[in-house]
């Protein structure tokens, strides 16, 4: 059984973030159902980028 491992990454740009992790290392998109959030997937590797919450 393979266990997934999580990273959060805080990102100014999501779209852009986006373009880097999927056209350069390889990442798929799992979910993107914002502007502000997507989470990206490369085995067992899941990545949450998220726009700063602005508090």
């Amino acid at each position: 059984m393979t266990e997934t491992v999580l990273v959060r990454y805080i990102v100014r740009d999501v779209d852009a973030a986006i373009g880097f992790y999927t056209g350069l290392l390889g990442f798929e998109v799992v979910m993107h159902p914002a502007e502000t959030f997507a989470m990206l997937g490369r085995g067992a590797l899941r990545l949450a980028l998220s726009a700063p919450s602005g508090r």
